[in-house]
């Protein structure tokens, strides 16, 4: 652990870095036959590390929602009753506990949320929601340094959690000459064409992989979250997220209220869900 309070952890060629303040990966390394290249965006880093400029995360879980709340003052309905929520929902908000396995090279992050709990975020803006959770949060290596980051979302309470889920991370765009690399998402959607995109986001209703091409180097996500969206507004970065269902600002027919709204999931008392996206990186052996 350094002094940012930061893990490290490094298996088979790749290494990644994880600030323990906010539980997010910041950094993913990839050793090639020309050094080593970074592929993540390091908003998330601790403070006196990240770009000044540029969207201060570098990988978020969105839940119990995806997007904005869509009633009125960002709100939703769970039993009849509204409750404030800010953008991609409570998790983001919420502190981690961390363990570190380096046997495994493994680290297991926890957050919990008791029910009616009232969270702020940086704007001042109060989020509740009626559910008890916990969300562990698993990073690892494989032995050929494939990193997989799984989700268990568990249910602590005594009604069904209706929800939504994504994990927003995000990675950095090859820059040459002060111009963005020609650069390429799955189904060659081009970054440049999710820029020029309604919203600077683009959907892909069915996804079982995202993959993302440059110069540099080319990703490959295989994940369980069943579709994907791709977001970017500065030139220096873009998100690849997998996401269970359509952002609620962006679903056909929405309703504030989650259970009658369409893509929304449901976990029974006291049961848990699991995700996970498996990040492949290869290199290019191109000058």
């Amino acid at each position: 652990m350094s002094k940012h309070a930061t893990i490290t952890i490094e298996r088979a060629g790749t290494t990644v870095h994880v600030n323990l303040e906010n539980g997010q990966l910041f950094r993913l390394l990839r050793e090639g036959p020309r050094g080593r290249i970074d592929v993540f965006w390091s908003g998330g880093a601790p403070e006196t590390l990240r770009p000044k400029n540029g969207w201060q995360n570098s990988e978020i879980i969105m839940f119990p929602i995806v997007g904005k709340a869509p009633g009125p003052e960002n709100t939703i309905v769970i039993d009849g009753e509204s409750f404030s929520m800010s953008q991609h929902g409570l998790s983001r908000l919420l502190p981690w506990k961390a363990s570190f396995d380096p046997a495994n090279s493994s680290l297991r992050l926890v957050q919990e949320y008791e029910a009616g709990q009232k969270v702020k975020n940086a704007k001042g803006e109060i989020s509740e929601f009626p559910r008890s959770f916990r969300i562990v949060k698993t990073i690892s290596i494989d032995d050929e340094g494939k990193v997989k980051v799984a989700i268990e979302l568990e249910n602590l309470s005594e009604k069904p959690l209706p929800f939504l889920v994504g994990w927003h991370p995000a990675f950095v765009i090859p820059i040459d000459a002060g111009r963005i690399t020609p650069s390429t998402i799955s189904d060659s959607i081009s970054v440049s064409s999710v820029q020029r995109a309604e919203g600077n986001v683009i959907v892909a209703q069915n996804s079982d992989t995202i993959t993302y091409e440059t110069p540099l180097f080319a990703l490959r996500m295989p994940h369980t979250f069943g579709k994907a969206q791709f977001w970017n507004m500065e030139g220096s970065y873009v998100a690849l997220e997998p996401i269970s269902a359509m952002s609620l600002s962006r679903a056909p027919n929405v309703t504030a209220d989650l259970s009658q709204q369409e893509g929304v999931k449901s976990i029974p008392p006291h049961q848990m869900l699991r995700y996970e996206a498996v990040m492949e990186i290869t290199l290019r052996n191109s000058s």
